[in-house]
């Protein structure tokens, strides 16, 4: 699956691989709300898209859904390993002004990488 999502303490890390579109916000979408709503005491989502070589819209839009429902909780999200074209849609989109940006999962999440 080209989306996984896991629970370290208060964070929520969902990774994607491969495209950030329809199909794949979707999915991010659906896995990652279940467990931030499930795990009451989140407060940070940290979205990797290290291994992201392109999005769309639709990705854009999965990511703005995702940073409202943190924003809703007083939570930060952190954008993690965004390069390229990835990085230039987040900034041209101004998700980059709402997000932390880390280069690396091991900047949030030392022992996870």
């Amino acid at each position: 699956m080209p989306v996984s999502v896991r629970k370290i303490g208060t964070m929520l890390v969902a990774e994607v691989v491969g495209d950030l579109d329809m199909v794949t916000g979707a999915q991010l979408k659906e896995a990652a709300d279940q467990m931030w709503e499930h795990y009451e005491t989140l407060s940070v989502f940290v979205l990797d898209l290290s291994k992201v070589g392109f999005n769309d819209s639709s990705g854009l839009g999965a990511i703005l859904g995702r940073y409202k429902k943190v924003n809703a909780r007083s939570g930060t999200m952190i954008i993690v390993g965004a390069q390229g074209s990835v990085r230039e849609d987040l900034e041209i989109s101004g998700i980059s002004k709402l997000c932390l940006f880390k280069e690396s999962l091991k900047e949030v999440a030392p022992a996870q990488e």
